[in-house]
């Protein structure tokens, strides 16, 4: 999980950026659940928002291939967006496993009296 100051990672950063860049979403080496994006409201465009601009706060190697990272960033609306994705660098696959709406500073400030 990603601390408050989060540490960037830059090589996964540059390479999840370049990767955005590369790929549309709809392309074979990116799997996600469409029940997942209906339940935050998203859609794809939002999570490629966050891959080519976000950073890669957390990154955990497997046993095997691959490896867990958390990418953080805003969508075109200025949403903070945390995604999971399970990466394999090698095969150029990525998964997105979780998305969160992040709650901003603002957002805390309305509820308050």
């Amino acid at each position: 999980m990603p601390s408050q100051s989060p540490r960037i990672l830059e090589f996964e950063t540059n390479w999840i950026r370049a990767y955005a860049e590369t790929y549309m979403p709809s392309d074979a080496p990116f799997s996600f659940r469409p029940a997942q994006l209906r339940a935050t409201g998203l859609s794809l465009v939002d999570i490629r928002n966050v891959l080519r601009s976000g950073l890669v706060v957390f990154s955990e190697k497997h046993d095997g291939p691959g490896a867990r990272w958390v990418v953080e960033g805003h969508d075109d609306d200025g949403r903070r967006i945390r995604v999971w994705l399970e990466v394999e660098s090698s095969l150029v696959r990525v998964e997105l496993r979780k998305i969160e709406v992040v709650a901003s500073k603002e957002d805390d400030s309305d509820g308050a009296a």
